[in-house]
């Protein structure tokens, strides 16, 4: 009898594993582009959605992604926010696909939707109504 139980157990513990690959490729795929360094362009939004912020002339913040699962985030070359982050596929307010989130531990920043990543481009967003969309550029990106 305690051999068919953990036979059960070890079963459906094994069936219930996600072994979608779609899903996995898409988040590997996401994080290999995501590393590295990337510039702060703009950010809008707001309780509005009209809300248009963007960099002052002397001002550079500076995001950065390592594959090892680490980020930060600096102003002109000064440490603002260090975290680990991971990708995960996630419910959000702009798709009911689930799509990749951001998520970062140890830290006040909120989960970012990638909308869209290319090799020089990142644009991701707040998963809330009133939040922000931010707009970066790869740092040292060669065509």
């Amino acid at each position: 009898m305690k051999t068919i139980f953990i036979s059960v157990v070890f079963s459906l513990t094994a069936f219930s594993c996600n072994s979608n690959p779609t899903d996995e490729n898409i988040s590997q795929s996401t994080s290999s582009t995501l590393v590295g360094q990337w510039l702060w362009r703009q950010a809008s939004g707001g309780l509005t959605g009209n809300q248009v912020i963007t960099p002052s002339a002397n001002t550079r913040i500076i995001i950065s992604f390592l594959a090892d699962g680490r980020y930060s985030e600096s102003r002109n070359d000064t440490l603002l926010v260090s975290s680990n982050y991971t990708i995960q596929k996630g419910k959000t307010i702009y798709s009911t696909d689930s799509l990749d989130v951001i998520v970062f531990q140890n830290t006040d920043i909120e989960k970012r939707v990638i909308f869209s990543i290319t090799k020089d481009s990142l644009n991701v967003a707040d998963n809330y109504y009133d939040g922000y969309g931010f707009i970066y550029t790869k740092v040292n990106y060669r065509r």
